[in-house]
């Protein structure tokens, strides 16, 4: 076999073992949620604790349960954290493994100044917007990203281009076709840069953030959530976010695996 043919066979290889990973092993990426509190549209003056809940249902086989006792609804508790946010506001690092539950709604309750509050259905998902950093391997203190849905827009066009560029490869060795499938994927990898630029834009977490990550490697996304505890004019209490739409982040191997089909013609 030529060369060619032993890089695709091995591609296929890596795409086999990916997908031979056990389900609950779902691939996950350093994440850094950043939250910000108002009250009647200012920043909060003093700290705020508050608790995230999120109920819902998992599969049987589930290993982690937080609560086994179901709330009035019947769901159980499937999602939590809580934290003390300063005023100028607070970090958490959870990765949103979410992906196996089935997410009835998330209340959000706590208390302000000596104050509980409570938002019933606060959100349809724990996760709320959320970037791909750009830059992040740069020395650039300042960084930026791209939000959730630009950046599968953009991996869309790449995977379309990229599959156009496999009907030029040629697998039985022809130079001539080989140099204009690699050009061809060349020119597919730049527009996706391209694509990733012109959808950036500012994000509100340093590199400094970054470096002091205290779980593993640099977060390679950044999400931000901000509430209000008294909206005024009439403003929404909160944001509504769920992500059952089916705009969703796509994982690192997942875009692996989707772009490997590409290049054979397939589609995810």
């Amino acid at each position: 076999m030529n060369l060619k043919t032993n890089l695709i066979l091995l591609c296929l290889l890596c795409a086999a073992l990916a997908l031979a990973m056990p389900a609950h092993g779902d691939p996950i990426e350093n994440t850094i949620t950043k939250i910000f509190v108002e009250d009647r549209g200012r920043p909060v003056d003093d700290f705020v604790n508050f608790s995230m809940n999120c109920h819902g249902s998992l599969p049987e086989w589930w290993p982690r349960r937080l609560d086994d006792s179901p709330n009035a609804s019947g769901t159980d508790l499937v999602f939590h954290y809580s934290i003390d946010c300063q005023p100028e506001g607070c970090a958490i690092y959870d990765p949103y493994d979410t992906w196996m539950m089935k997410i009835i709604s998330c209340d959000v309750n706590g208390s302000y100044k000596g104050t509980q509050f409570l938002f019933r259905n606060f959100s349809g998902d724990p996760q709320p917007e959320c970037y791909s950093i750009m830059n992040a391997d740069s020395e650039d203190n300042e960084l930026r990203g791209v939000y959730d849905i630009d950046d599968n827009n953009c991996f869309e066009i790449y995977e379309n281009s990229s599959r156009l560029c496999g009907k030029l490869f040629d697998i039985n060795g022809n130079d001539t076709e080989y140099d204009a499938y690699r050009q061809c994927t060349d020119r597919s990898q730049t527009e996706l840069s391209a694509c990733k630029t012109r959808n950036s834009q500012p994000i509100r977490v340093n590199k400094t953030e970054l470096l002091s990550y205290p779980i593993g490697a640099e977060p390679t996304r950044y999400c931000e959530l901000m509430f209000d505890l008294h909206p005024v004019n009439g403003a929404a209490v909160h944001p509504i976010f769920s992500h059952a739409s089916g705009i969703a982040h796509r994982s690192p191997v997942e875009s692996l695996y989707c772009s490997l089909l590409s290049f054979f013609g397939a589609e995810c």
